[in-house]
């Protein structure tokens, strides 16, 4: 994975994987890079969110504040994609994302994946393809935990 900042990219994982390198630098550019601070909010619970997340470098931390406690949810690492579900069902955001260190990012709406997928239907089928996997393999998860959760 490339972390220079003087030229980011989109390296080749899960949701890329199937992406060319040139269709991923064209992916890029859809979408924007930029640096996140320690201790800043990237996501605050219950605001309106409409942007996938890549995490080029660093890590983050998710945090769901409910009625009577604030818990933890999830670390976000280097090479992680989370706010998927805001580009097909942008909402509130159900948890804060805060950065534990520096980190590099990148991020797309929905209006700017579909031109992407508008203007390169192949590449963008790929990638639609990765998307729909990545979600598929994280609801099976969840469903195991909370069969498990519930089991217990």
């Amino acid at each position: 994975m490339n972390s220079s900042f003087d030229r980011p990219t989109l390296p080749a994982v899960s949701w890329t994987a199937r992406l060319k390198e040139e269709d991923r630098d064209l992916l890029a550019s859809y979408g924007e890079f930029y640096g996140l601070q320690p201790d800043h909010d990237l996501i605050r619970q219950g605001e309106d969110q409409k942007h996938l997340f890549f995490v080029i470098s660093g890590r983050l931390e998710a945090r769901r504040t409910g009625l009577q406690d604030d818990v933890v949810v999830g670390i976000i690492q280097g090479g992680e994609l989370f706010g998927e579900i805001a580009l097909f069902d942008p909402g509130p955001a159900s948890a804060h994302v805060r950065a534990l260190e520096f980190c590099q990012i990148w991020r797309i709406d929905h209006d700017s994946l579909n031109d992407f997928l508008k203007d390169n239907p192949v590449s963008g089928n790929h990638l639609l393809t990765g998307l729909a996997t990545l979600l598929s393999q994280r609801l099976r998860g969840m469903m195991v935990h909370l069969v498990d959760a519930k089991g217990a």
